[in-house]
């Protein structure tokens, strides 16, 4: 899934705060964040970051979630 344009760091890290913030809305925020990061694992960032990424703050997730390029088979 390739990164929406319209949707700026900013807005994405908002998003990473929400999903952790636990919110009503949380399916929404991860539906939103899903569709608009290419990472295949962008939720896992969160729930279940790999050990450089424990207590991360939401500007490095996103960092994370945006720097993921896939491979070219």
């Amino acid at each position: 899934m390739a990164e929406a344009a319209n949707v700026t760091r900013d807005e994405l890290i908002e998003i990473v705060r929400r999903i952790q913030a636990a919110d009503d809305d949380m399916d929404y925020y991860v539906l939103l964040l899903s569709t608009n990061v290419s990472h295949p694992g962008a939720i896992d960032l969160i729930f279940h970051p790999p050990a450089d990424l424990a207590d991360a703050s939401p500007e490095a997730v996103i960092d994370a979630a945006l720097s993921y390029r896939p491979i070219a088979l």
